[in-house]
């Protein structure tokens, strides 16, 4: 009875809901730009979704393992001011994974420093913010598994980017990549049972002489960033590899709050920075790229693969200039098509790389679906 209680309490939190409208927002928003653009979805599946679910899952159990295995306990005013503050922040500003763990801290110590001086508080946590200080540690774990549930989401949706296209000041059509993930994450924490002791439908758990109350705390993952010059996988597979070593730093800087409770809000101020600096590194990297996926006179450029089709087996990245269709120069997509309907039930493609290097691929294709090949260009009529 209390398990179904815990995901009933779940499902009405509105921040679950709110982010899924979210999702199914940027999915809309991807389809009208793809149609627009291509007059036909690049994949219309609602992937957005799938990832959504599939995180929210898989990472609710890993993660609930891993912080009843550590007793990862948060103070109560902080779980339900997260919450508050999460949903705002998915309203007004792209979702991001640290942002939401910070700004709720630090509305928690600026609510404790104000007590002490005995200024005017928030009525939500009143004078109670001192659990915060005997559960820093908690906070600081939760941050670092935060971060490494990231950099999951980030290494395994790479595949599903959908072009971007713009003009730029020389009149000519670039394509970016925008990376827009988002889950919350249903993971089970301990937070002080006061509030919950007359609730006798509440789950509690007696340590010592304390007690406390099984919570499921909305923890949201996501990310929103845009690749203009670097290859989108191979900028999204470093940016998770980068995100496992901060996940690296945050256990280390874990343990040094275990040793020194005190110390707790400087290393999660040294992890969220450290985050925040990957990021931008990773933003400057690809600004400082020399290469700009634009389209080009001679041949046609590749913005977009559809996963599972005739391209995709072709090993053609996003970037590459395609110059010939089985023997036949090409300079757009009209001038693609008439070649491949040459010989139907096959494509011998000439191709120049993002490095210069001229390659050969072929693949066969079925009889009538040229038109289903999977590559997409710059549109003609744009």
């Amino acid at each position: 009875m209390k398990f179904l209680f815990g995901i009933i309490f779940w499902l009405i939190q509105p921040l679950v809901w709110l982010a899924a409208l979210r999702v199914y927002g940027n999915y809309r928003q991807r389809i009208k730009r793809e149609r627009k653009l291509f007059h036909s979805a690049v994949e219309s599946d609602f992937y957005e979704g799938q990832h959504f679910f599939q995180a929210m899952i898989v990472l609710g159990i890993l993660g609930s393992l891993i912080s009843l295995i550590l007793g990862l306990t948060l103070p109560t005013e902080w779980v339900l001011l997260y919450g508050i503050v999460t949903a705002v922040l998915l309203v007004i500003a792209p979702a991001t994974t640290v942002l939401p763990i910070a700004l709720t801290t630090v509305i928690m110590l600026a609510n404790q420093i104000f007590s002490w001086f005995e200024l005017p508080t928030m009525g939500l946590l009143g004078q109670t913010t001192q659990n915060i200080n005997s559960s820093g540690v908690g906070i600081v774990a939760l941050t670092t598994m935060a971060i490494g549930m990231l950099s999951v989401i980030v290494n395994r949706n790479t595949a599903h980017l959908s072009p971007v296209v713009q003009r730029n000041r020389r009149n000519t059509m670039v394509a970016s990549y925008k990376f827009r993930e988002l889950t919350v994450v249903p993971l089970v924490v301990l937070v002080p049972g006061d509030w919950f002791t007359n609730q006798h439908f509440w789950p509690l758990l007696t340590i010592g002489n304390h007690q406390f109350a099984f919570l499921t705390l909305p923890l949201l993952i996501g990310l929103s960033m845009t690749v203009k010059k670097m290859l989108p996988v191979e900028f999204f597979q470093r940016l998770s590899h980068s995100l496992k070593l901060v996940a690296g730093v945050g256990i280390i800087l874990t343990g040094v709050t275990i040793w020194r409770p005190r110390w707790w809000p400087i290393m999660l101020a040294v992890l969220v920075i450290i985050c925040w600096l990957v990021e931008l590194r990773a933003k400057m990297n690809d600004n400082h790229t020399d290469f700009t996926n634009s389209e080009v006179v001679n041949g046609m450029r590749v913005i977009g693969i559809q996963p599972n089709s005739p391209a995709a087996k072709m090993n053609l990245q996003v970037g590459d200039i395609i110059l010939e269709v089985n023997n036949i120069s090409v300079t757009n997509e009209t001038e693609f098509y008439r070649a491949l309907i040459e010989n139907a039930t096959y494509c011998h493609l000439k191709v120049r790389d993002r490095n210069d290097q001229l390659k050969i691929t072929e693949t066969a294709i079925f009889v009538g679906a040229t038109h289903e090949i999977g590559i997409e260009t710059f549109p003609t009529n744009k």
